[in-house]
């Protein structure tokens, strides 16, 4: 009989302390708070991705909108948003607070007809949705670096000519050539210069990709901006990985 009185006086015990900590855990505003967290580096619109990956193509990506990529650095306890503009311009630094709320970063910024309806919000470290004036909230995805992420996309590879030599794309951002290796950056910016391109050195290479080929075209800025100089490519190279 003190057996059995001892085990419901321990059940009892065991109730009102599993009943304390459920108590704890609803009424912690540790779990009812969501804490803004951001990776820090560049952001690109899934449109964009999604048409990168299919045409391989940064000109024909930067179609899908004019706001095509966020640049995301922290302050203190807020993060500065920079939108960019087709590569090109970027707009006034918005300050993401860590609370969920967005303004214009400085006190000289002030809001304008183009500034209306500015949303953010973050969906996880490498996802945010951002929206202002008539565009739609859109999702941007944390790629770090736009220029490293569109290259290894595009022209990440290797390649042979017609005459068995290898070329080579890395993606730490060498061209490793049969003559010569030279560092070279993917163009993003195609507002002056409508044509897909990269950069070796200030020399502007034009290419084109037309399945597993790619056509590499010279460029001449003799009449102005830079453009394709010959119909004939300077090298045609299939890939091979």
């Amino acid at each position: 009989m003190k057996f059995a009185n001892y085990a419901v006086v321990m059940v009892a015990t065991l109730l009102v302390a599993l009943l304390g900590c459920t108590t704890k855990r609803g009424t912690g505003t540790e779990s009812s708070q969501r804490t803004v967290q951001l990776s820090e580096g560049e952001y690109l619109s899934s449109a964009y991705i999604e048409a990168l990956k299919s045409t391989r193509s940064p000109l024909a990506a930067g179609k899908t909108g004019e706001l095509s990529s966020i640049s995301v650095q922290r302050d203190g306890k807020r993060f500065l948003l920079m939108p960019g503009y087709n590569f090109h311009e970027g707009d006034i630094e918005f300050a993401f607070q860590n609370d969920g709320s967005i303004s214009p970063a400085s006190p000289k910024d002030t809001w304008s007809e183009y500034t209306r309806n500015l949303s953010a919000s973050v969906l996880d470290d490498r996802t945010l949705r951002f929206g202002l004036g008539d565009d739609k909230p859109a999702t941007y995805i944390f790629v770090k670096s736009a220029t490293d992420y569109v290259s290894r996309i595009v022209l990440a590879g290797k390649y042979r000519d017609g005459r068995g030599r290898i070329y080579e794309f890395t993606e730490d951002g060498w061209a490793v050539f049969p003559d010569r290796k030279f560092r070279f950056e993917i163009g993003l910016d195609h507002v002056l210069d409508p044509f897909d391109y990269f950069m070796d050195g200030s020399k502007m290479w034009a290419f084109k990709r037309k399945g597993a080929e790619l056509q590499i075209f010279p460029t001449s800025d003799a009449n102005g901006p830079e453009e394709i100089s010959s119909d004939r490519p300077y090298w045609t190279l299939r890939e091979v990985r």
